[in-house]
């Protein structure tokens, strides 16, 4: 889905130290869990931006889940992005 190539080199400098984990799509969270996640956004100014013209969103998010269900938050809302758009994710707390 995403025109980019996963890049950690792309991630600030001041959060390199951090322990990040490329997404899988078979990727398992418990109910929860607390994540700082990397979403690439396109930068789309004109029709001539190519697919190399992106930045990372990162935002902190929260899983509710159960058996039967999958849910996302972030900031007590449900996240607008969906699991399989993050190219990198660092646990918070579990």
């Amino acid at each position: 889905m995403n025109e980019d190539t996963p890049d950690l080199a792309r991630i600030p400098e001041s959060l390199q130290p951090l322990k990040w984990v490329r997404f899988s799509p078979d990727q398992t969270f418990g109910d929860g869990d607390v994540l700082l996640v990397a979403v690439p956004v396109p930068v789309r100014r004109n029709p001539k931006d190519t697919a190399s013209d992106w930045y990372y969103l990162f935002e902190i998010v929260r899983i509710q889940c159960d058996e039967d269900f999958f849910e996302v938050w972030c900031n007590d809302e449900p996240w607008d992005w969906n699991m399989e758009e993050v190219d990198w994710y660092v646990i918070i707390r579990r």
